[in-house]
């Protein structure tokens, strides 16, 4: 009886995974990220390539930074049928994160990040409020310190024409 158990789970685990795409729509999308940073986000590598007042200077602009609280920042993205497969909403700014699904149904896709610059690795949670419209939020931390990113989009046309380029 152990046996079928664990095979159908085996067998029924992959389609979970891969059953449904992010129901949303396709097209030009309107999103909204609110960052929050929190410490460095700089490579040590980089940091390490300064000198002293560099590196004094570029400390102070990122606690001024920090000081200011949380901000945001509106563009425009082309969201194709393959891009919700992989994750269209986790690729934050043009930072060129890689995103894995650990959860993708219709209505909600979770997983992963691994972002190559400055280097960090979190976690991204999105729910597809309905197909025109979205939330989520990633997280990332790093050696030097940590973001949170809170996401907000709104679908406006099935045309690309007018999105940012990234």
């Amino acid at each position: 009886m152990r046996r079928a158990s664990a095979l159908s789970l085996i067998l029924v685990s992959p389609l979970l995974f891969a059953a449904d795409s992010f129901d949303v729509k396709t097209g030009l999308w309107e999103i909204t990220v609110t960052t929050a940073t929190n410490g460095m986000m700089v490579p040590q590598e980089m940091l390490d390539k300064l000198s002293p007042e560099q590196r004094e200077r570029m400390t102070a602009a990122m606690k001024a930074r920090a000081a200011k609280g949380p901000m945001s920042h509106t563009s425009k993205q082309c969201i194709k049928a393959e891009d919700l497969k992989k994750g269209a909403f986790g690729n934050v700014e043009g930072q060129h994160c890689t995103f894995t699904p650990t959860v993708q149904t219709s209505k909600h896709q979770a997983g992963k990040m691994a972002c190559p610059a400055p280097g960090g690795t979190g976690e991204a949670d999105f729910q597809a409020l309905s197909p025109e419209q979205i939330r989520g939020t990633i997280t990332v931390a790093m050696a030097g310190g940590s973001a949170k990113i809170d996401m907000t989009g709104r679908w406006l046309s099935a045309s690309c024409a007018g999105a940012d380029e990234a």
